[in-house]
């Protein structure tokens, strides 16, 4: 009798035993189980968000970074994020006697430092970088009235960067320069005509009478102070037509030549195409009469145009002795601005 409940005693031992680690282990394995499955979650979330968030303070990529400056004698920097690889820096003074860039990376080196004076988009380096974050800044000198912001721009080609202006750039060659116009052929030289150098008593280089009726003080020309021209054109930078202001108002000195005249080119993308070209005369020309070097005031409408970004090319492709082109103190207005008796044949293509 007593073995028995020792028997009975010991088997419901043994069955409890079993089923306590059964139970126990099992549970365990679930916990673990769970734990695990959180664990894995909660660190995959800012793994998944690190990877479509910026880096505080770093807003675009590199390659489509721009820096306009706001004023003289300040710095203005911004922060990018690049992949590796080579950028092109372009940069332009504008209203700054000099200005100065930098690009330093987060590794703490400067991959580009230097100054520069360029009163139109220039080219300034190619520069290789190693991907990380960059720190790129701007500084402007002292204004010199050109009227322009300085700024930088990177990319990845040796391209200039596609900028379109809200007028036109260099509009009567104030600085005494071809800035920000291109220049092709030799006709208009290597840069505008002063004028009061040209009608001054001891160089008197006019035809007929002094160089009147022109408000800046230099000009585009294929007049060399005698009797030759050369052929050449100049291009300016692009620039945006308004509706408020479709005309272009400009003064001009031009026979009535097939070679010689004013074009508008409309801009798309890399393409360009012509859309007005426009012929003056704004005297009888001859080789000994009705010469005269007297500006005249004419226009160009652009209504067909609006809202579309266009260039000024300037053509004179002949040699034909006297017959030159004087052109500048070009405007954008709301009304046209022409000189009645100037003969004016204007074809509008778009």
């Amino acid at each position: 009798m007593n073995k028995g409940w020792i028997v009975w005693i010991a088997l419901v031992i043994v069955i409890a035993v079993v089923a306590y680690a059964y139970t126990g282990f099992k549970i365990s394995r679930h916990v673990t189980k769970t734990t695990a499955l959180t664990t894995i979650t909660v660190t995959n979330t800012p793994v998944s968000s690190s990877s479509t968030t910026t880096v505080p303070g770093v807003r675009v990529n590199c390659a489509a970074l721009y820096i306009q400056g706001v004023r003289p004698y300040s710095s203005t920097n911004e922060s990018c994020q690049w992949e590796g690889g080579k950028l092109g820096v372009w940069v332009l003074a504008g209203s700054a006697y000099n200005a100065t860039v930098s690009i330093v990376g987060t590794d703490g080196i400067t991959y580009i430092q230097g100054g520069f004076n360029y009163n139109a988009t220039t080219f300034f380096s190619n520069v290789t970088l190693p991907k990380q974050n960059y720190t790129v800044t701007l500084s402007a000198g002292s204004e010199s009235g050109v009227g322009l912001p300085p700024f930088i721009k990177l990319n990845t080609t040796t391209t200039p960067p596609a900028l379109t202006y809200s007028y036109i750039y260099n509009a009567n060659f104030s600085d005494g320069k071809y800035t920000g116009w291109n220049a092709s052929g030799s006709g208009f030289g290597k840069a505008p005509l002063n004028i009061t150098y040209a009608n001054s008593a001891a160089i008197n280089c006019y035809q007929g009478t002094p160089w009147v009726n022109y408000i800046g003080g230099f000009f585009a020309t294929t007049f060399t102070c005698g009797t030759s021209v050369s052929p050449g054109n100049l291009t300016s930078e692009p620039f945006r037509v308004n509706p408020k202001t479709p005309f272009l108002n400009f003064r001009i000195i031009s026979p009535s030549d097939s070679l010689i005249y004013v074009q508008i080119l409309q801009v798309n993308g890399q393409n360009q195409t012509s859309a007005i070209v426009a012929h003056f005369n704004t005297y009888n020309i001859s080789l000994n009469a009705n010469v005269n070097s007297q500006f005249q005031n004419v226009s160009i409408p652009l209504t067909t145009l609006t809202n579309k970004v266009v260039r000024i090319r300037v053509v004179a492709s002949t040699v034909q002795p006297q017959r030159y082109m004087a052109v500048g103190d070009f405007s954008l207005g709301s009304l046209p601005n022409t000189q009645r008796g100037v003969g004016i044949q204007i074809n509008i293509t778009k």
